[in-house]
């Protein structure tokens, strides 16, 4: 899945390492990225390569024109009628990085123009677009829901002991996923 290659930089006064040595490198090396991230990864860059085609322009390596047209594209909306968001053009924009790396060609994304595009996208979506607010949940409203549940009941004495964790602990739903109890 990965497209991590090891670079041969054995000098010539050097012995060959062994191969199950290489081997285990190689199989650390597929790993330093999630099967996930991989996949998205992957994703994002035939879309990258869609758009480069349909633009008549170079996806490896991509130009900083390039680049800033593809991410304009992505914040306008022009890829699924609405724009993206921040977070996915940033995943967009890492996928094509990572693959100009693993490819052994640079792009930086640290260009000033590019710089500026992405901090004009970033700005445009601050202005126009609406953040969804919620209330907080309150040690009141916390209280209203472990009283409706049961403790008689085992799955309900559950939910709110894990509840009651979480809240007290302020932690994330991933975290209280990740409890090992």
């Amino acid at each position: 899945m990965s497209t991590t290659t090891l670079p041969a930089l054995k000098k010539a006064t050097e012995v060959a390492l062994p191969v199950e040595l290489i081997g285990k490198a190689r199989e650390y090396a597929g790993k330093s990225r999630a099967r996930r991230t991989l996949l998205e990864y992957a994703k994002h860059w035939k879309k990258f390569q869609r758009w480069c085609r349909a633009n008549g322009r170079d996806p490896l390596p991509a130009s900083v024109e390039t680049l800033g047209g593809f991410m304009t594209w992505l914040a306008s909306g022009q890829d699924k009628g609405r724009p993206l968001s921040t977070a996915s053009i940033n995943v967009a924009v890492s996928a094509i990085k990572f693959r100009h790396k693993s490819k052994g060609t640079v792009l930086n994304t640290d260009n000033p123009a590019l710089q500026a595009i992405w901090g004009g996208i970033r700005r445009d979506i601050a202005l126009t677009r609406t953040t969804r607010r919620v209330r907080p949940l309150t040690s009141k409203h916390l209280r209203d829901i472990l009283e409706m549940l049961r403790p008689e009941i085992p799955r309900e004495a559950r939910d709110a002991a894990v509840l009651a964790v979480a809240f007290a602990a302020a932690l994330r739903r991933s975290e209280v996923v990740g409890l090992d109890w």
